[in-house]
């Protein structure tokens, strides 16, 4: 497979990593095709793998190509950017051969972009394009490349994995940016607290307990769900310490409470990380893990999602799409949490009325 051209010069940019795209959290017009309105930490350089994952990742599409037109936030983008969509719209006909799709390509690129889409365009259903696709996944020409390359598919792949550093994702209207790590083996265990006994392991129970007297809430996390009336959901990993006879198989690496309150709302009532783990990604795979949580249910079931947010962590939460609500001054020494809510995108139709 031959070597993409060089990209064009840049007026400025000196190094690959200096930035020739930054998002920071952005509103842009919706479009009737595209619900994801709101991009928050995007970042692209010459040097940027980036995977663009699922339906919102799509969304990226046309804010890299100018379609999108904001409506409030900061964006930068390099006055001069020049960028190359390869996929299956650039075919001429519904069903071309293996040698028309990389002919397509070849031509997209004699315009020497500095950022390549390349678009899986599964959806389609053209052969030739899908294993075009996978060729170009398989060789080392993403890898030379010297600009930056977006890749839009529907699931991570481990073809992906292996070439891209970070990933665009989101979550109802959201998009934002995180890196990848390997996720491979983590698993949800929803409503722990009544499952059979014996199925939980007592020294992990005894970890989520020690996990949930960290700072600042420090409480018995197993009474306070029993008086809330929360579920408690947690998050694991195969166990990555030391091999021994006696060792788990899985080690806890977070955990979350929650409630359907009465007034269709989603109360996220705690979230927390073991400290060790805090780098690697897990709170984003929760707060991920409870929207598409929410997201099942109809608007006439949950309509709000809502939390309170140590100080430290709005910004965390702001990145999902969570609103500051509260009314007293941020700036005041004894202000301790942020309320914070958002609207819930449901997946669900509502049932038909009888």
């Amino acid at each position: 497979m031959a070597e993409w051209p060089s990209p064009a010069g840049l007026e400025g940019v000196k190094s690959r990593k200096r930035l020739i795209l930054d998002v920071k959290k952005s509103y842009f017009k919706s479009i009737e095709s595209q619900n994801v309105n709101t991009f928050s930490g995007l970042k692209l350089s010459l040097e940027s793998r980036i995977a663009a994952v699922g339906k919102n990742g799509s969304a990226s599409i046309g804010l890299l190509l100018g379609e999108r037109t904001l409506v409030k936030g900061e964006v930068t983008r390099h006055d001069s950017l020049e960028v190359a969509h390869l996929g299956p719209h650039l075919m001429d006909t519904s069903d071309p051969s293996i040698e028309e799709c990389f002919a397509a390509i070849s031509s997209a690129m004699q315009h020497e972009p500095q950022v390549v889409i390349l678009d899986e365009g599964a959806s389609a259903g053209i052969k030739a394009w899908n294993q075009t696709f996978s060729s170009i996944l398989d060789s080392d020409v993403l890898q030379a490349f010297r600009g930056a390359v977006v890749i839009c598919v529907a699931e991570e792949t481990p073809a992906v994995k292996k070439i891209c550093s970070q990933r665009w994702i989101g979550a109802h209207e959201w998009l934002w940016q995180e890196e990848v790590t390997d996720d491979e083996g983590l698993e949800f265990l929803d409503d722990v607290l009544n499952m059979p006994e014996g199925i939980m392991d007592e020294e992990f129970m005894h970890e989520l307990s020690r996990l949930a007297w960290k700072d600042p809430f420090n409480e018995d996390v197993f009474e306070k769900a029993e008086e809330k009336d929360w579920t408690v959901a947690v998050l694991t990993r195969p166990y990555s310490g030391a091999p021994a006879d006696n060792a788990p198989t899985r080690e806890l690496a977070g955990f979350i409470c929650y409630k359907i309150r009465p007034g269709r709302v989603f109360h996220i009532a705690r979230i927390a990380v073991p400290e060790r783990m805090r780098i690697g990604g897990y709170g984003r795979r929760i707060m991920r893990w409870v929207l598409d949580k929410a997201a099942a249910y109809p608007k006439s079931e949950v309509a709000w999602i809502e939390l309170s947010a140590v100080v430290q962590a709005v910004p965390f939460y702001e990145s999902f799409g969570f609103m500051d609500m509260s009314c007293d001054d941020v700036e005041a020494e004894d202000h301790y949490c942020t309320w914070m809510e958002m609207p819930n995108i449901s997946n669900v139709e509502e049932p038909d009325e009888l």
